[in-house]
C-alpha cells in the first residue's frame, strides 16, 4: 500500500533546514520504504528530515507500507505525521495532521472519499457552519495496457463555491479546468501509468482537493457527488457516489422532524413514511456507499409504505422531497 505525504510551505521565507517529520503509524502497519530514507524508524515511528523548503514549494515523501492480515475488517487504521523543528529558537509551529481509513478488504480501486473529522468516508453528517469540504479520488490501471492520459469529471454542487477549488495532493502532475456548467475536469497527461500485472503500486493514482461551502448550510440539505474516471479512450469508471449531509437525525425510536413521521427506526420489513397533509413528491432510499437503492413517487398522498424485506442489513439514508422542502434521515436495518 501507498501514502503520499505532501508538506508545502505558503510563507514568504524558506524553513529551517533542522525541520523534521514524523510519522506515527499504528500497530497495524509495517513499513517497508519511503522515496526519502528515514532518519530512523523505531518501533512505528519513522522520522524524515525534510530540510529547508523554499516559499511556494513542497516536500513530496511516499510511503510504501503492508496493512497485517492479522487486522479485521472494518477497523479504523491511522496515520499521523508531525512537523517540527528541534531548536528551540526556532519559531516554526508545530503542525499536526492525522489520516485514518478503515480496512475494508477487497475494494473497487477506482472511488471517491470525503474527509471529516481525518477520516475518510462516503456518506456522513457534516457541521452545517464547516468551511470546507476535502474531497479524494483514486484511481487505478487494471487494465491490459499502460495508460498515457488519465481524465476524471466530477460534477460539482451547486451549494459549493467553484473557485475556491485548491489542490492539496497528488500523485502525479495534473492540469484542472472548471466548465460553465459546475464540471471539474482533471487531467493527467502522459501519465504513463503502468496497468495492474507488470507493476502493482506504481499502477495506482490520485489527487485530493478542497472546495469551500456556504457559510451555513441548511438542515437536511446535502452534497452529493462522484466522478468519472477515463484511462486514454476507454468508457469511464463510475466511482461511488459521496452524499454529505447536515444534521441528520439519529434516534433509536421513531422520530418526527418537520411534521414528516419515519416509523419504525430500526427497521425490518416496511417504511412507514406519515405527512402533515397530501402531499406530492419523491422518497430516494441510499446506500451507505451513496448508492440509490429505491426511488418513488409521492403523488397526493398522506402516507407512504415502503418494502425493505430485500435489503441487506445496515445504514441507509431515505431523501425525502416535497417543492422546495428536503429532508435526510438515516434509518437502520436490522
Amino acid at each position: 500500500m501507498v501514502c503520499v505525504i505532501n508538506v508545502c510551505n505558503n510563507g514568504t521565507i524558506p524553513t529551517d533546514t533542522d525541520t523534521k517529520m514524523k510519522i506515527q503509524l499504528d500497530g497495524f502497519i509495517d513499513f517497508l520504504e519511503a522515496s526519502t530514507d528515514p532518519i530512523s524508524v523505531i518501533d512505528q515511528e519513522a522520522i524524515f528530515n525534510i530540510g529547508a523548503i523554499e516559499p511556494f514549494d513542497c516536500f513530496r515523501l511516499r510511503i510504501d507500507y503492508n496493512l497485517s492480515c492479522d487486522a479485521d475488517l472494518g477497523v479504523l487504521h491511522c496515520l499521523e505525521s508531525r512537523i517540527e523543528n528541534e531548536d528551540l529558537c526556532s519559531d516554526l509551529d508545530v503542525f499536526i495532521k492525522e489520516v485514518c481509513f478503515n480496512n475494508v478488504g477487497s475494494f473497487d480501486p477506482n472511488d471517491m472519499h470525503a474527509v471529516i473529522d481525518d477520516k475518510w468516508v462516503m456518506d456522513g453528517v457534516i457541521d452545517p457552519e464547516l468551511e470546507m469540504i476535502e474531497y479524494i479520488i483514486r484511481f487505478q490501471n487494471t487494465g491490459p495496457d499502460m495508460a498515457f492520459t488519465v481524465e476524471i469529471k466530477s460534477p460539482l454542487d451547486i451549494q459549493l463555491d467553484w473557485n475556491s477549488i485548491k489542490v492539496t495532493s497528488f500523485s502525479h502532475p495534473y492540469q484542472y479546468t472548471i466548465t460553465e456548467d459546475g464540471y471539474l475536469n482533471i487531467v493527467f497527461n502522459d501519465i504513463e501509468l503502468p496497468y495492474e500485472d507488470i507493476d502493482e503500486p506504481a499502477s495506482h493514482g490520485y489527487i485530493s482537493f478542497i472546495i469551500n461551502k456556504p457559510d451555513v448550510l441548511v438542515d437536511g440539505n446535502y452534497i452529493l457527488t462522484n466522478s468519472e474516471i477515463y484511462f486514454d479512450f476507454n468508457e469511464p469508471v463510475i466511482t461511488n457516489e459521496v452524499l454529505l449531509a447536515a444534521n441528520i437525525i439519529e434516534n433509536t425510536n421513531d422520530f418526527a422532524f418537520n411534521n414528516i413521521v419515519i416509523a419504525p427506526n430500526p427497521i425490518s420489513d416496511f417504511i412507514q413514511i406519515q405527512f402533515e397533509a397530501i402531499t406530492t413528491g419523491s422518497i430516494n432510499l441510499y446506500n451507505a456507499l451513496g448508492k440509490q437503492i429505491i426511488s418513488e413517487a409521492v403523488i397526493e398522498a398522506a402516507d407512504v409504505k415502503i418494502d425493505v424485506r430485500n435489503l441487506n442489513a445496515g445504514e441507509y439514508f431515505v431523501e425525502i422531497q416535497s417543492g422546495k422542502r428536503i429532508g435526510i434521515y438515516k434509518l437502520i436495518k436490522l
